[in-house]
């Protein structure tokens, strides 16, 4: 039997034994070579006749792939699969795998990290203490009580999932967007489903949890900040081109959120 050839792509993501114990499991006859940049020509040169990718944020766009004379499988370590072209590899025959759990419950605790560092002013307070201060720095807003404010989830996958019950244990009322999930799931989840324009008008706080895909591009424009409170906040933990940056930056210049 041939050997199967695994490359993998990531430097910064670095297999442990659980990887490698699936693979000796598996029974194949395997080599597994990792690449040390994430470039686009060192790619097509070492993947020409890999069986497998291992995946973490290098770009396997259609020229890599289709330098790849017989690749089955490309493995995402992770949820989104938005730097693999999924429709170039679709052409090829190859499958496109990901991990659906993959660190929800840490994305979710930084989610609620941001939700209440913002909502304590943690991050001007503590560098006002560091200045040599004492009391609350000048004109800093009173924290709300969390259990009078709102939390907007957009996107009800694992994460937002996850999201939804941190925050009522805070005892906020919680409201979201999911295209793909029914009032009667949401209800389910003690979340009252809604559209994303009367999302965005009644949450304090909007958390993105949504893959990055041509639906979600620029998901969060001008027309969606003109729509939030002025002491709304935007948490996304999500893909940064879901925002669309220059309107962001223009709704804090504005002071619109």
């Amino acid at each position: 039997m041939a050997t199967f050839r695994i490359v993998h792509t990531d430097p910064t993501v670095v297999p442990n034994e659980i990887e490698f114990g699936e693979l000796e499991a598996s029974g194949l006859d395997y080599t597994f070579e990792p690449i040390t940049t994430r470039s686009q020509e060192e790619l097509i040169r070492k993947v020409t006749d890999a069986d497998a990718l291992m995946v973490g944020f290098a770009q396997i766009t259609r020229p890599v792939i289709e330098a790849m004379s017989h690749c089955k499988v490309i493995s995402r370590y992770g949820i989104g699969v938005d730097m693999v072209d999924l429709q170039a590899a679709s052409e090829r025959g190859i499958m496109v795998a990901n991990v659906p759990d993959y660190c929800f419950e840490e994305v979710s605790n930084q989610t609620m990290a941001f939700l209440l560092g913002l909502n304590r002013n943690l991050v001007a307070e503590n560098a006002w203490v560091h200045a040599g201060n004492w009391g609350r720095p000048p004109n800093a807003p009173l924290p709300a009580r969390l259990s009078k404010q709102t939390a907007g989830i957009v996107g009800l996958g694992n994460i937002g999932r996850a999201v939804v019950s941190k925050c009522q244990a805070f005892g906020m009322r919680v409201v979201g967007f999911d295209p793909y999930v029914s009032a009667e799931a949401a209800r389910g989840w003690g979340v009252e489903l809604m559209g994303l324009d009367e999302l965005l008008r009644q949450a304090d706080y909007v958390c993105l949890h949504v893959p990055l895909t041509p639906e979600t591009h620029h998901l969060i424009g001008a027309e969606q900040f003109a729509l939030m409170k002025p002491s709304a906040v935007l948490i996304n933990v999500a893909r940064g081109p879901v925002v669309d940056q220059k309107a962001l930056y223009q709704a804090l210049v504005n002071k619109s959120i």
